[in-house]
């Protein structure tokens, strides 16, 4: 029985999440709640309900239900979540940051299928496999197969439908904000003191050697791109600087590695005339000049009739667009830059 809920606060020099026991009283085996997850009030009982701000992006994300039995008091659980650069991949780890006593730790993703515009509520799953600390799950309608590695711990299958999961930001756009998700595993670990778990959602098999990557490389490849972009102690300054990194990403063309800007999350892929204007700023202000000229030979390959594409469509498939009349100017005017 969920006998109370933890509680969580976001820890102020990191974007990790603590839970903590409410009440360091409790007894020894009281199971807790740290998820923090919005249901239509009709959906799930009271005691599960909270608040959480869901990832978004193309095609598939992933939330997780988890529970934890403590075993002593005080236990601090921290919480930390992060996406590979350049890797369809998404980490989030659970650590054991103090007590005394192991904690039994239950996390079940909840996935969902959606495009950049609407969101999944008739999405159709096969049965999860599983096999050890790793789960995979397919969408039944068009085939693609999402995979739950674990970096400890065994997976058991549950495949049940969470119905009218609550959006928070689609609700405060004014969007449809209820969807349905799938359960397709529940992964069990009991994690000693100053240990913990990480779980990778990817779009391919992880293996197990890749399972914990460290956010101290993250980190020190952001403290570089302030370095090199000449970001002084202002923390505004710091954060705008590291703000553009999030724009600048991979487009291969033919095998070949390119880059280029998007345009805006979540809606956009890269636009030629708004990678051109962009440029400047993102780019060329913050020292990274080497992407920069990638960024303008990968458009350069694009070129035709002396126009540069309008956009790359959604699909890999369709041909880009050229209805631009000023993209190719602002393109001759980021080259004397480099």
């Amino acid at each position: 029985m969920l006998r109370s809920l933890i509680t969580g606060h976001r820890c102020p020099r990191c974007a990790s999440r603590l839970f903590y026991s409410r009440d360091p009283q409790d007894e020894p085996g009281t199971v807790y709640c740290i998820a923090g997850h919005s249901f239509t009030p009709a959906e799930r009982p009271a005691n599960r309900a909270g608040v959480r701000r869901p990832l978004y992006g193309p095609g598939y994300w992933s939330a997780a239900e988890a529970e934890c039995r403590i075993m002593t008091s005080p236990t601090i659980i921290e919480k930390r979540a992060w996406m590979v650069r350049h890797e369809d991949r998404t980490v989030v780890s659970y650590h054991l940051a103090a007590g005394s006593l192991p904690v039994e730790l239950e996390v079940t993703p909840l996935v969902t299928r959606r495009g950049f515009h609407a969101l999944g509520t008739n999405v159709t799953w096969d049965e999860a496999t599983v096999a050890g600390s790793q789960a995979a799950v397919r969408s039944g309608d068009v085939k693609t197969t999402i995979y739950l590695s674990a970096s400890s711990g065994e997976w058991r299958v549950r495949g049940d439908t969470w119905s009218d999961f609550h959006h928070c930001d689609e609700a405060a756009r004014g969007l449809d904000h209820t969807s349905n998700l799938c359960a397709p595993a529940t992964l069990q670990v009991t994690p000693q003191p100053g240990e913990g778990v990480a779980l990778v959602y990817s779009l391919a098999p992880v293996p197990l050697s890749e399972r914990c990557p460290a956010p101290a490389a993250e980190r020190e490849r952001q403290a570089a791109l302030l370095r090199e972009g000449g970001a002084g102690p202002d923390p505004v300054e710091q954060q705008l600087t590291l703000a553009t990194d999030q724009f600048l990403v991979r487009r291969d063309v033919d095998g070949s590695a390119g880059a280029t800007i998007i345009a805006g999350y979540h809606w956009f892929h890269d636009w030629g005339r708004d990678t051109m204007i962009a440029l400047v700023g993102l780019a060329l202000a913050t020292g990274r000049f080497g992407e920069a000229a990638t960024i303008l030979r990968t458009f350069a390959r694009f070129l035709r009739d002396e126009l540069l594409p309008t956009n790359f469509p959604d699909s890999a498939d369709d041909v880009p667009g050229y209805n631009t009349v000023d993209a190719t100017l602002w393109f001759a005017q980021g080259r004397p830059g480099l």
